[in-house]
């Protein structure tokens, strides 16, 4: 089942549960990497795609996606990274992402490599999310900080 990554960006492009007024960063480059990141409610995704992934479709839950590219070459290209992911809510709860890496095989679109993990919220709660990214070809990490309302 390949484009995991356009089908969550499609649907957090089309989400209303994101303030309308709002610019929301969605990546970030650095260091000839630039990194993609969301985070929408799993009851978003199609249910075959939260099947296939083992993901519970729910409004009280939502999904971190992750992926990262090599930016200083000719063609962009995926490439494998450590991530940590938390979020914590305004009564200092403190929730870990248990990310896991997916592979999808080369097309026209060539391959991907992205990580997801999904956490349990409350309606109305707001989380910072903290999420440190590790590309493997690199030294270097990124920590990406920022705030959601569900």
């Amino acid at each position: 089942m390949r484009t995991l990554i356009l089908t969550l960006t499609a649907v957090l492009a089309m989400h209303a549960w994101q303030p309308a007024t709002a610019e929301v960063e969605q990546s970030r480059e650095v260091n000839g990497h630039i990194i993609y990141f969301n985070v929408l409610p799993t009851s978003a995704l199609p249910e075959a795609m939260a099947r296939t992934y083992g993901i519970t479709r729910s409004d009280r839950r939502v999904l971190l996606n992750v992926a990262v590219h090599r930016t200083d070459e000719d063609t962009p290209r995926p490439v494998e990274a450590d991530i940590d992911a938390q979020a914590v809510n305004l009564s200092a709860q403190l929730r870990r992402f248990r990310m896991q890496e997916i592979r999808e095989s080369g097309d026209e679109m060539g391959e991907a490599i992205y990580y997801i993990g999904d956490i349990r919220i409350s309606e109305g709660e707001t989380l910072n999310f903290t999420v440190t990214v590790a590309p493997r070809d690199s030294e270097i990490s990124e920590t990406i900080e920022f705030q959601r309302t569900f």
